[in-house]
């Protein structure tokens, strides 16, 4: 019962972080020259799927531990 909540909270957790407000419009951003050796930094929304499949992955582990 509290994997499933867990998870339940996990997804509600990325869809309140990935969505921003409806009324505000979006910018686009300034065209800047950036050098070709530099990789650019992960998005937040990035970053938060990724330590959402981390979790995914240790409650997996932690599901079958039990068995």
């Amino acid at each position: 019962m509290t994997i499933s909540r867990t998870i339940v909270a996990l997804g509600l957790l990325l869809l309140t972080a990935c969505s921003g407000p409806a009324d505000q419009p979006r910018t686009e951003p300034t065209a800047t020259p950036t050098p070709a050796t530099t990789t650019p930094a992960p998005t937040p929304g990035v970053q938060l799927v990724a330590w959402a499949d981390g979790m995914c992955d240790g409650i997996d582990q932690l599901a079958a531990a039990d068995r």
